[in-house]
């Protein structure tokens, strides 16, 4: 718990103790959950391969049951920040270590908690994916069955091989040039819709995580930057890249240029993103540089170049949730030169910083 007081990290060390012990209960039943989990949905996969109704219903049970996990560790957490909090505000005569002390620590559970919903989160998603995967080897013998019985015109009779395996098809017989419409079979049906969406998406689970990872990670920031921005693009990219690639593969009724396919599940990203909102994420990720090298000069050019609708508030508070009390101070001092503050420097870049902090964590 360094750096701090003895006296005042004796008072925390009581609260961060009963956080680990609960963070150890959860994660145990994490594993217990997942087992009864598996189990349950292997036996509703095995008896209703050809109706998805229960199959279905377990998923949700099952997201269910995480959420009310998750909620539970929400709440713990409130209360353990709560307890966290009073021992921070009954701290007379606080030295300065002791404040920048206590905040690294307070981090640092919050990232426990981060990192446990998370856990939560990614199991249950994990887990549905390996299921729903399960029941789509389930469906492929059926479905090959169905797609090996002979298809014959209705009204000549001759035989003709089908070309769409997941949907309805006009075909038009080679014999007599009558039309004849065939729908897939119940299974192949199943298989070739929902059943290779599964497979793919368990396939290309590492670069999914990733696109989540970095989709959470953007909406997370208070003030993304283009950094971030251009994160999130390539890893989507990169998951909807490889997802119809091994789509193709399993779907030979699937046509779509893989590149057409993947730029059109791209759109939504570049929908509502403005020209202003591209100028803000460049100017913050200059600032966010010039901070994390504590280049005064650097900083000086950013400031000379910041955007009239960015306020100098929201630099601050990009370079404090990224790199911390220390550079956000820095970069107030800064700041307060560039600004022309009149009042004390040290006065006003106490104030400023504790409201930073105080929104950033808030």
């Amino acid at each position: 718990m360094s750096p701090m007081s003895e006296d005042f990290s004796n008072q925390l060390r009581p609260v961060v103790a009963k956080w680990d012990g609960f963070i150890a209960k959860v994660e145990q039943r994490l594993q217990d959950v997942q087992a009864e989990a598996e189990a349950g949905m292997d036996q509703l996969i095995a008896t209703y391969t050809m109706d998805y109704g229960p199959i279905g219903a377990g998923f949700t049970a099952l997201q269910s049951r995480f959420s009310g996990l998750r909620q539970k560790v929400s709440d713990a957490w409130d209360k353990i920040s709560e307890e966290l909090d009073e021992v921070n505000d009954q701290k007379e005569n606080r030295k300065d270590e002791d404040s920048d002390g206590f905040y690294a620590l307070s981090d640092q559970q919050r990232e426990k908690y981060d990192a446990l919903s998370e856990k939560i989160d990614l199991m249950y998603q994990h887990l549905a994916v390996n299921k729903s995967a399960d029941w789509a080897r389930q469906l492929q013998p059926l479905a090959q069955v169905e797609l090996q019985t002979e298809k014959s015109c209705t009204q000549c009779g001759a035989p003709f091989q089908q070309t769409l395996y997941h949907q309805a098809v006009n075909l038009t017989c080679p014999h007599c040039g009558s039309v004849n419409s065939y729908n897939p079979g119940l299974a192949t049906g199943m298989y070739y819709g929902l059943g290779v969406h599964s497979l793919a998406e368990e396939l290309c689970w590492d670069d999914k995580m990733a696109q989540l990872k970095a989709e959470k990670a953007f909406e997370q920031w208070r003030h993304p930057t283009q950094l971030d921005f251009q994160a999130r693009v390539d890893a989507a990219q990169t998951y909807w890249d490889h997802y119809y690639h091994v789509t193709k593969e399993l779907n030979p009724g699937f046509d779509q240029p893989v590149g057409e396919a993947a730029a059109a599940k791209m759109k939504h990203i570049f929908a509502w993103d403005q020209p202003v909102d591209r100028e803000k994420r460049i100017y913050l990720q200059q600032a966010v540089e010039a901070a994390s090298n504590k280049d005064p000069d650097a900083m000086r050019q950013v400031a000379a170049n910041r955007p009239h609708h960015v306020d100098w508030t929201d630099t601050g508070e990009c370079i404090a949730e990224r790199l911390g009390r220390k550079k956000c101070k820095w970069f107030l001092k800064i700041w307060h030169e560039v600004k022309g503050e009149k009042r004390d420097k040290k006065e006003w870049v106490n104030e400023e910083l504790s409201f930073i902090m105080a929104t950033v964590r808030g």
